[in-house]
């Protein structure tokens, strides 16, 4: 009976997943996603808390576990240093994990939160990532090394994204490195 239980909840959180990326939460149906998981609207609220729930069940592990993420990627880079080669190998490899573990949930927590409480998450993404190359790569001293840093992470950040949206799973670790390398490449003599 258990397994049942874990499955119908499974079924609802991989149709809400799949509506919340195609409509956002905001243009996302209970309707909808109950009918594409193929159970009754009723039978969907024993199991989550209306949309505003089932969102948070579906994403809440992926939006605690970034900050863990970005604070690994900067471990690697402290390991590293500036050496690109073996830091773009490593960096590759940590971003990967965390596509492939949750790019679904990532991309829904990018683009498709609007109305609901995670709708500052990029927001918050950009201020992490340009607090770590801040401190680690650019080491800003005045007002305009703060600007030029906050542009760089988030570019690089919009580049890493758009890997995330358009290229192909099995080709995310050979975009990501070319990405770093692209951006990063002897950095310490273009700042």
């Amino acid at each position: 009976m258990q397994y049942q239980k874990e499955d119908v909840r499974n079924k609802i959180m991989v149709a809400g997943a799949d509506e919340f990326l195609e409509n956002g939460y905001r243009g996302g149906k209970i309707g909808s996603i109950a009918a594409a998981a193929g159970v009754p609207i009723g039978n969907l609220y024993r199991y989550f808390d209306g949309k505003e729930g089932l969102l948070d069940a579906i994403v809440s592990s992926t939006y605690n576990l970034i900050p863990r993420y970005v604070a690994e990627i900067a471990a690697v880079s402290d390991l590293y240093g500036q050496s690109l080669g073996n830091l773009a190998a490593a960096l590759t490899r940590v971003i990967t994990e965390l596509l492939d573990r949750c790019g679904k949930e990532l991309l829904i927590l990018l683009d498709r939160c609007e109305g609901s409480k995670f709708d500052d998450f990029k927001l918050k993404l950009y201020a992490l990532v340009n607090k770590y190359m801040n401190e680690r790569l650019f080491r800003a001293e005045t007002k305009e090394d703060e600007v030029f840093c906050y542009v760089v992470s988030k570019a690089f950040l919009d580049m890493l994204f758009d890997i995330l949206r358009k290229g192909e799973r099995d080709n995310y670790g050979n975009l990501i490195n070319r990405l770093l390398v692209f951006c990063f490449y002897e950095a310490e003599k273009r700042s």
